[in-house]
């Protein structure tokens, strides 16, 4: 990767939670740069055309890459797919309506697609779609919360089960399975995996749901003026990016059976 340089694994993690700091909310610097990292780590794995399905407003992919890299991208909200032509990752962006992939069959050769799919109302269609629009032994990476990010957070513990159902509408999670769910489902749409990756443990997941809160400012910010972060520099002073990093670094490969989130690397059948 052009923008990865020579930084050590550690130096590379904390700029990437940097970036995140300096422009979204606080929560996603202890989730997002995990994601980032992992697919850093297997970049040599893109294989051209690829397709990030659920682009979203493009942020992930530009701190992966700047510069148009990736062939398409797809989302279901048009305000996103709005914003994703201003970073120019993208050499196409197209909307999804929620049943089929705008693209013929066997486009190609790598999808990836980052903390989507437990958001998925349809999911037997769209990973369906997915497989159809994939070449025979494409690759397909994707990141999914499992069932237990909802079993390690505090508040869940104390609250019970209705806080639990309140934050799942509030979060869309609609597919929190378990590791092996994950990997039945995937197996049953035609995926064989070549690798999963544990990350986020309960610790981490503790500090996302607080974080989550603490983060109503941004959010209140993103309504107002549609910027996350308007006093980015706050943050250096508090050297939070150093601290989180601390905090994350030991959270990939997290073993798979305590892991609220996972990272598949797929492939399709010849």
């Amino acid at each position: 990767m052009s923008n990865q340089g020579t930084c050590g694994p550690q130096e590379t993690l904390h700029q990437i939670v940097s970036l995140y700091l300096s422009s979204r909310p606080s929560f996603y610097a202890f989730i997002r740069p995990q994601e980032a990292f992992l697919l850093r780590q297997n970049i040599s794995l893109l294989q051209r055309p690829i397709l990030d399905f659920g682009c979203g407003d493009g942020f992930f992919t530009n701190v992966l890459h700047a510069g148009q890299w990736v062939d398409a991208g797809l989302d279901i909200d048009e305000e996103k797919i709005g914003r994703a032509h201003a970073v120019k990752s993208y050499k196409k962006l197209l909307c999804f309506d929620g049943e089929r992939i705008p693209f013929a069959s066997e486009s190609f050769a790598t999808i990836f697609s980052n903390s989507v799919l437990e958001h998925i109302s349809h999911l037997e269609i769209t990973l369906g779609e997915i497989y159809r629009v994939l070449r025979p032994e494409g690759i397909f990476i994707t990141t999914v919360m499992s069932d237990k990010w909802e079993q390690s957070l505090p508040l869940g513990k104390i609250l019970g089960k209705r806080y639990v159902h309140w934050l799942r509408k509030r979060q869309r999670h609609k597919n929190l399975f378990s590791y092996q769910k994950w990997q039945d489902t995937f197996n049953d749409h035609g995926f064989t995996s070549g690798a999963v990756i544990g990350y986020v443990n309960e610790k981490t997941s503790q500090y996302l749901e607080v974080c989550h809160y603490c983060s109503l400012l941004s959010l209140l910010s993103y309504k107002l003026s549609g910027v996350w972060v308007p006093f980015p520099h706050w943050h250096k002073p508090l050297k939070l990016a150093k601290k989180i990093t601390s905090i994350i670094q030991d959270d990939i490969n997290t073993p798979i059976p305590d892991s609220s989130a996972l990272f598949f690397i797929l492939k399709k059948a010849p």
